[in-house]
């Protein structure tokens, strides 16, 4: 996966906190979502209809874990492993 989807997953986050009024944070592929506060069980939910919808994949309730989306990187990760049977192969950037 590129950078580019990176990307999309932290502005989608930072708009989230903004709205929450979370004040300016800095969110980078390991920052933990959860410990630094920056999504909750509600937030969650809104996160998996973006992904759904952004990475056109079909996510199941029983996949809302948290360690599916502890990190930018557990995302891409997710998502990857969610594309991989369709054929799909993304890398995920450094």
């Amino acid at each position: 996966m590129s950078s580019g989807e990176a990307d999309k997953i932290r502005q989608f986050l930072l708009k989230q906190a903004a709205r929450q009024g979370k004040g300016k944070i800095t969110i980078d592929d390991r920052t933990h979502l959860f410990r630094e506060n920056i999504i909750d069980s509600f937030g969650v939910l809104e996160l998996f209809a973006f992904l759904e919808e952004e990475f056109r994949v079909r996510l199941e309730k029983d996949e809302i874990k948290p360690e599916n989306v502890e990190t930018i990187q557990a995302i891409l990760d997710f998502i990857r492993s969610r594309r991989e049977p369709r054929g799909t192969e993304w890398r995920v950037s450094e």
